[in-house]
């Protein structure tokens, strides 16, 4: 018995390890999102997070394609701040869209380093890639836990329409 409260308490607690292995998703933390939705702001919501984690990705490559006076990136840049006005919208496509570009832009982006650097992101990549996951899919599970259907109360039988019932005494006319 105690072991399963050692369990339930460890469950429960935040672990930045969390954001490393990013399909793991705290039951507790996907209740308080689904309960806040509307109330929780923008650093506090998973879909709010998502949108500063592209705007922070797309502020990053805009100054680096100043920096480098390369204007590649752009269409990356209006493809992710896109996305992330959508994702914040609560549009679980782009949710998923994000998940994919994102994958595959680092993919890319280790395959062929970007702006001429002459490595490869590395586990710094990794890690990257695997924090911008979790919140994108934190927000996915989210909208699924908020578009569930909700169970309907079974309520009981009902006697019949009024209209066959005598209005002085409530008795049925036969």
């Amino acid at each position: 018995m105690e072991n399963n409260l050692n369990e339930d308490k460890s469950a429960e607690k935040p672990n930045f390890l969390d954001w490393i292995l990013w399909w793991r998703i705290n039951p507790s933390e996907l209740k308080r999102q689904v309960d806040g939705y509307l109330s929780l702001n923008v650093l506090e919501s998973a879909r709010g997070i998502s949108l500063l984690c592209l705007i922070v990705s797309s502020v990053l490559t805009i100054l680096i394609m100043i920096y480098k006076q390369e204007y590649v990136g752009f269409l990356d840049v209006i493809i992710l701040l896109t996305l992330g006005f959508f994702m914040f919208k609560g549009h679980r496509w782009a949710m998923i869209t994000a998940m994919i570009f994102w994958t595959f832009e680092k993919i890319y982006s280790f395959i062929n380093p970007p702006f001429g650097m002459h490595a490869s992101p590395g586990l710094f990549g990794i890690i990257w890639w695997a924090v911008y996951m979790h919140a994108f899919w934190l927000a996915y599970q989210v909208e699924i836990e908020r578009n569930k259907p909700v169970p309907e109360e079974i309520s009981p039988i009902e006697e019949g329409p009024d209209e066959f019932k005598d209005g002085q005494t409530g008795q049925e006319i036969v």
